[in-house]
């Protein structure tokens, strides 16, 4: 069961990946690829204001205070709208993720982005 909650919520954020495009490209701007706070450059302390910004509450999502959500299989997530944004995949995420060595969803993720 964890490893196919895992696989929807890999699956879920490509979905939510290219709506960002398509929302960017409506108003003629690029979106830059995702950040998700504990990702490099992004302090997994900044997770409650990312939660508070987009009113995580109002569904019922919780942060603990070692910065864990609940329920467990949720994820936030940023995205940048702008003029000439730097694009990149979730899969070049994994590939500066102090997990990749051992994480089971990575080549599973490679999988999905070179599908349809």
């Amino acid at each position: 069961v964890e490893e196919l909650a895992n696989y929807a919520l890999f699956k879920v954020s490509m979905m939510i990946e290219k709506q960002a495009d398509i929302d960017a490209l409506n108003m003629s701007l690029t979106a830059s690829g995702p950040l998700s706070p504990g990702d490099e450059g992004f302090k997994l302390s900044s997770q409650p204001v990312i939660l508070k910004l987009a009113g995580a509450s109002l569904i019922d999502v919780a942060i603990s205070s070692t910065q864990m959500m609940a329920p467990q299989h949720s994820i936030s997530v940023v995205y940048g709208i702008g003029q000439k944004m730097r694009k990149w995949s979730q899969s070049k995420n994994c590939e500066t993720c102090k997990s990749r060595n051992h994480c089971q969803h990575r080549i599973a993720l490679l999988a999905m982005e070179e599908s349809p």
